[in-house]
């Protein structure tokens, strides 16, 4: 943190008496410290997968029995933030690894307009405060009447930074 002193003189006149004082006033400037934190409110959950489902749509009032990611970031006085995703290229399970294509989108409120981020960045800046939502789903590629039924996973990461 870097601190600055600046001496400040003022002087106080009366018109009956020409006097004058002297008074030492310190004012201390500091720089805001930028703070970000990330928390998970859902995991992705495709749910029981067949071979008709392979689309977990974003909007939750679109899914049967299926979750979409939700996660926030929340923080001060960023010059920049940055929310970075990687999705895996497969999820695995009792069968073939299947194809999985990620997907996500921001708002600046839970129920707010959310918007598609192309890429796997997100960048923003803030002079105060700010709050950040995110929904994640994505397609499953490869699925057929004669995919194993069972539990198939990935790993999704998600990097925040804030300067």
């Amino acid at each position: 943190m870097r601190m600055n002193t600046i001496l400040f003189v003022i002087l106080v006149a009366s018109p009956a008496y020409a006097q004058a004082v002297d008074t030492e006033v310190r004012l201390e400037l500091r720089v805001p410290q930028a703070t970000c934190a990330l928390v998970i409110q859902e995991h992705v959950d495709f749910g029981v997968i067949t071979g008709q489902q392979e689309v977990l749509r974003l909007s939750p009032s679109s899914n049967r029995h299926q979750t979409p990611g939700r996660f926030t970031l929340l923080g001060q006085y960023a010059s920049e933030y940055m929310v970075s995703i990687d999705f895996p290229s497969q999820i695995t399970g009792p069968g073939t690894p299947l194809a999985y294509e990620g997907q996500w989108e921001q708002a600046t409120a839970a129920t707010g307009s959310f918007k598609m981020i192309p890429g796997s960045a997100f960048h923003q800046s803030a002079e105060g405060a700010f709050e950040r939502h995110f929904r994640v789903g994505g397609r499953i590629q490869g699925l057929s009447i004669n995919t194993p039924p069972g539990l198939y996973s990935g790993q999704i990461s998600i990097t925040t930074t804030c300067n």
